[in-house]
């Protein structure tokens, strides 16, 4: 199977007709250079045009990806008050709130993390989820504060102002990333909360209910689909960077291309692994683990209830195409990298990573993704 174009040729931001949008693309060596990292050293070799590309990927990544976790957020009371009644809904989401709160609240990072951290907490307070205000317009509200700092980054890249450029940058990252980090530790409280109210079976129900009722998931699936395993790992690489992996958070991650297959290392997770890294040795209230090993937790014990959507992940896309298109590497020391591996042939994923999220191979049942 040829490699896609995407993981070859110079460092270079073009547009992806398969994806219908742009993308960083270039070889493998390219990325281990950080997205941060690569905008300033457009931005200072005043190559304008692609540093204002860079940064559209950046603004699409960034403020999406607090689009999806904010609408995952709300999904969460939603799909319990399904369940179990608007009663129960009010009682975990109010005593949801009232932990995470505590949480945001002694961050104290940034002048940006603080105003984030209050508008944050208004946006999923109880009652903002009572009154059942949309999505879009509660994302609007999070996003504009951060939304205009870039517009600003873009109006002096554009006056070639370099080192003023890359301090507004600045600033739009730590509003930004501030807005990401309080809603990924929303979603490690709900569903360890969750699990003290109801049992880990009903808490891992609930995440991956309200994952995949988000508006994206569907589509990401469908699109996955469509991909080659090269350009699956174009994809997963770019999203691991909109997490602000890496080292300093900085949108780094490492791609090795291995005889069989690809692997996306990242030191750490901008998600999970990140929030483990900050939380070790804590053991902050709510930021804790799934008590037992199952499936959602790679059969292991000691996996942080946010992160086993990555094994759910992975029981979903069996399930849907007959194999797992990543394999989650999940190391439970959060001082190491964690990693995903995307198999070149699809038919080569070993018997131990069906096994341990309760499948046996089933080569007869694996549907083929098509080719770029």
């Amino acid at each position: 199977m040829p490699k896609s174009p995407m993981l070859t040729g110079e460092d270079r931001i073009e547009f992806s007709p398969l994806l219908g949008r742009t993308i960083r693309s270039g070889a493998l060596a390219h990325f281990k250079v950080a997205d941060q990292d690569k905008l300033a050293e457009w931005i200072r070799a005043r190559r304008t045009e692609d540093a204002v590309a860079l940064l559209e990927v950046m603004k699409l990544l960034y403020v999406d990806m607090n689009r999806i976790l904010l609408e995952w957020s709300l999904s969460w009371g939603q799909r319990i008050r399904e369940d179990l009644g608007i009663a129960e809904e009010t009682k975990i989401t109010t005593h949801v709130h009232s932990i995470w709160s505590e949480i945001v609240r002694v961050e104290k990072e940034s002048p940006e993390h603080i105003e984030a951290g209050k508008t944050v907490i208004s946006v999923l307070s109880p009652e903002i989820r009572r009154s059942r205000a949309d999505c879009q317009t509660l994302s609007e509200q999070l996003n504009a504060v951060p939304l205009a700092a870039w517009h600003e980054v873009v109006q002096i890249t554009k006056e070639k102002k370099a080192e003023e450029a890359l301090a507004k940058f600045a600033v739009f990252i730590r509003k930004s990333r501030a807005v990401h980090d309080y809603l990924c530790q929303y979603l490690w409280v709900y569903p360890t909360e969750t699990e003290k109210s109801y049992g880990q079976a009903f808490s891992e129900r609930m995440m991956i209910e309200s994952f995949q009722s988000c508006t994206m998931y569907e589509g990401f699936i469908k699109l996955i689909a469509k991909l080659s395993p090269e350009g699956v790992v174009a994809l997963m690489a770019e999203h691991l960077r909109g997490h602000y992996s890496g080292p300093d958070r900085r949108g780094k991650v490492e791609i090795v291309d291995n005889p069989d297959n690809y692997t996306i290392v990242f030191d750490g997770c901008g998600s999970g692994g990140a929030m483990r890294r900050k939380n070790a040795g804590k053991n902050t209230r709510g930021l804790e683990n799934y008590s037992k090993a199952s499936p959602s937790t790679w059969n292991m014990k000691g996996v942080s209830s946010f992160c086993a959507h990555c094994a759910q992940n992975e029981i979903f896309m069996v399930r849907r195409f007959g194999f797992p298109v990543w394999v989650v590497n999940y190391d439970p020391d959060p001082m190491k990298p964690c990693s995903w591996t995307i198999f070149k042939d699809y038919t080569n994923v070993p018997d131990k990573f069906y096994e341990r999220i309760g499948f046996k191979k089933d080569p007869d049942k694996m549907a083929k993704l098509s080719t770029d």
